[in-house]
């Protein structure tokens, strides 16, 4: 009787077996008939063979299996525009990546040397499915098939993905991932992504973050390790430029600038800025010499017009005040005289203000008082009387 039952068992195996290697079988026959007619009918008897073979244990740790599933789930990714194929897995890229990656886990034999080359399709779909949902910001899905990507190339081929990586940066910045965001800009500063010529933008990018996040420390810290790496990056200068000015810190602002406008030397703005502290500063002469810089580059530009014209009209307020203390006539007359000479210096420039305009309405409004305070000075009523009606309107 025992002999019976073990003869019994050993035929029973034989049978599972042989019935595991049918449904492996199907689903190759199932998806060679799809190949050639693309009937979804065909791919999802496919699928269902597979899916049998992949959970018994005759057959899951078999190379053939899991190439053939991964061929599978390949093609209904592949097709997955038709809306039958669609609904036959959530994530079938996911599937055919793993499943290659087990075909290259239990292929002792060498006998699907195409596993590797198809699961290196898959991470580079995942990178083009990263980019096609960043355009439809869609950043959360957008991360996660960069991620997909990145790990693929990390755990089967030993490699750094260096683009997903920098793609998985961006996205988890723009969906606001901002731990995401820190940790991948990071890599990219560790791996020197980008060389010399676009190096530089991980550490403008993370700095960016942490001013975001009002984290000083870092943000200095990020900047620096920047500027230590690319002394002479404009976008690196500018930012703690921006810091700096926001801080109130002038010296180190005056400094920041002096190098920006070395490197940029015909950016009109950082000749404004430049003007603006040495303004604050009351330097008044290289305030109005970088004022006039700005305007010579760009010769509309509002800001600079008005900050000169008001610097030549609020040194005419002082040498008034000053002029006002003297006693004698005649030094009185020479000292209102140039006292004139300064206001009217300032009126080509607020005149070419006002002719271009700013958005700024309360700006604006200053800008027709001070001139019309020139004109009633200068004695141009029919000026004067024009800027009162305009000012009706503010």
């Amino acid at each position: 009787m025992k002999k019976a039952v073990l003869v019994l068992a050993l035929t029973s195996i034989s049978s599972f077996s042989i019935a595991q290697n049918k449904n492996v079988v199907s689903a190759i026959n199932y998806l060679g008939y799809f190949n050639k007619d693309k009937n979804p009918d065909d791919l999802s008897e496919a699928k269902k063979y597979i899916d049998l073979a992949t959970e018994h244990e005759e057959t899951k740790t078999k190379a053939k299996m899991w190439i053939n599933r991964a061929q599978i789930y390949q093609a209904i990714s592949d097709n997955s525009k038709d809306e039958k194929i669609s609904a036959l897995s959530p994530n079938p890229l996911d599937e055919a990546a793993k499943a290659y990656q087990l075909t290259m886990k239990y292929d002792d034999k060498k006998a699907y040397p195409e596993a590797k080359g198809n699961l290196m399709y898959c991470a580079n779909s995942f990178l083009n499915s990263g980019v096609a949902f960043f355009n439809a910001k869609d950043y959360g899905k957008a991360v996660d098939c960069f991620e997909k990507s990145i790990v693929i190339n990390k755990e089967s081929f030993s490699k750094i993905d260096s683009n997903a990586i920098f793609n998985a940066a961006l996205a988890a910045d723009r969906g606001n991932m901002t731990d995401k965001a820190k940790n991948y800009f990071q890599q990219l500063i560790d791996m020197n992504y980008g060389g010399a010529e676009e190096g530089s933008r991980n550490y403008s990018m993370l700095a960016a973050i942490y001013s975001k996040e009002k984290n000083d420390d870092k943000y200095l810290a990020t900047i620096a390790a920047g500027r230590k790496a690319f002394p002479n990056d404009k976008d690196l200068i500018i930012e703690e430029l921006n810091y700096y000015l926001k801080a109130g810190k002038d010296k180190e602002a005056l400094a920041n600038l002096e190098l920006a406008i070395k490197n940029d030397p015909n950016n009109q703005t950082l000749h404004f800025a430049l003007g603006t502290i040495y303004d604050k500063l009351e330097q008044t002469d290289n305030a109005e010499a970088a004022y006039k810089k700005a305007i010579e580059i760009k010769t509309d530009y509002f800001d600079a017009l008005y900050n000169l014209g008001a610097l030549y009209f609020n040194k005419g307020a002082k040498l008034t005040s000053l002029a006002n203390d003297i006693k004698d006539d005649a030094k009185y007359k020479v000292a209102m005289q140039k006292v004139d000479d300064v206001f009217k210096q300032s009126l080509p420039f607020l005149e070419k203000a006002e002719q271009v305009g700013t958005d700024d309405k309360a700006t604006f409004k200053d800008l027709l008082n001070t001139l019309k305070s020139l004109y009633a000075r200068t004695e141009q009523t029919d000026k004067m009387n024009a800027i009162k009606e305009k000012l009706k309107n503010y």
